[in-house]
């Protein structure tokens, strides 16, 4: 018996899907589930615990060390990037 989501897979066979660099989700509507920045894809679910975030909860230092870890990485990958084409 195949699962609901194992038979959307299916259908979705031969196309790229977006995995949320957060939660490391997949968003079941695809990239219509998310926002890109950058480089860096957010699904709806991590958008919207960044944007309703209250520095007065317990949570708050975690969501703001992986958002700090997600740019430091998207800085990385520009740094490579730049030096790999600047070296004709």
């Amino acid at each position: 018996m195949k699962t609901k989501s194992r038979q959307k897979n299916e259908k979705m066979h031969g196309h790229l899907l977006p995995c949320c660099d957060m939660c490391k989700k997949t968003p079941a509507s695809g990239l219509r589930g998310g926002i890109k920045i950058e480089k860096i894809f957010l699904c709806k679910e991590c958008e919207w615990k960044i944007v309703a975030a209250e520095s007065n909860r317990p949570d708050y230092d975690n969501l703001l060390k992986k958002v700090k870890k997600l740019w430091r990485i998207n800085l990385m990958r520009q740094a490579r990037r730049r030096n790999f084409i600047g070296k004709d």
